[in-house]
């Protein structure tokens, strides 16, 4: 607890008052992976806490200099997680957002207002062509949706693999209900495009490893020696007992949780 109290900065009060106790253990296996660049699956069901649990490892990325990029299937889960990271104390962290989605954020206390505006049409195209982001954003969120064309067709996903290539800036990727963006699909390819460059990624899912072709966006929480691109060919082969055995490996090696 004090170790993650001291890299989160929150006093034991703080920490026990926002967190239950396997929330800070996952939290604590996060940060550990993190200094591994190796990412994380939390695979809690619905209910269990997920939310905390991500908007926690946002407040350390934004601790640790890090823009983090939150990705999703639907913009209404924006203001959920503002609602989360309000709700761990850390809503005067993230002041200055930018959507792929161009869409305002309600506010999760009054919807009838905004948490974040839109940006005039042009202003927002701008920005995705030049692949750079608007002078003091901290915070970047987008949907899957946005992902869905090839890749030389879809000026949003080279603006977001550009953040995560950008030498001078580090990035936190967040994948909410993240086997949603697995599989042979252009989201899927380009998802995996964004996030081999970014300094770790934090994979939310109940069903993260439903399918063999799943694998492969969950290459950050593999070790370097696992070759991706042949392991689901292995795992057709070695039938649900590999897969068994593999997922129990990961859960051992604390990056399934």
């Amino acid at each position: 607890d004090e170790y993650v109290g001291h890299r989160l900065q929150y006093t034991q009060d703080q920490l026990k008052e926002y967190f239950s106790p396997e929330q800070i253990d996952a939290i604590a296996l996060a940060i550990d992976n993190y200094e591994d660049n190796r990412g994380i699956i939390n695979a809690d069901q619905t209910g269990m806490g997920k939310g905390r649990f991500v908007a926690a490892m946002m407040r350390f990325a934004k601790l640790e200099g890090a823009t983090p990029i939150f990705m999703t299937y639907k913009p209404a889960l924006f203001t959920d997680i503002y609602r989360d990271i309000n709700d761990i104390g850390s809503l005067d962290m993230f002041k200055k957002a930018f959507t792929l989605n161009n869409v305002g954020i309600r506010r999760f206390d009054d919807p009838e207002k905004n948490l974040v505006k839109s940006m005039k049409a042009i202003e927002h195209k701008a920005f995705i062509d030049s692949k750079r982001l608007p002078d003091g954003t901290d915070f970047v969120l987008g949907t899957y949706s946005q992902l869905a064309k090839d890749y030389e067709q879809s000026p949003k996903s080279q603006f977001l693999t550009a953040l995560t290539k950008e030498k001078n800036t580090k990035t936190m990727v967040f994948l909410d209900e993240s086997h949603l963006a697995a599989g042979e699909s252009f989201t899927g390819a380009n998802v995996q495009r964004v996030i081999e460059h970014a300094d770790s990624v934090i994979y939310s899912s109940a069903t993260p490893l439903k399918q063999v072709k799943h694998f492969g966006l969950y290459s950050r929480v593999f070790p370097a020696s696992i070759e991706i691109d042949r392991l689901p060919d292995t795992l057709e082969v070695g039938g649900e007992a590999l897969q068994e055995a593999i997922s129990t490996a990961m859960a051992q090696d604390g990056v399934l949780v």
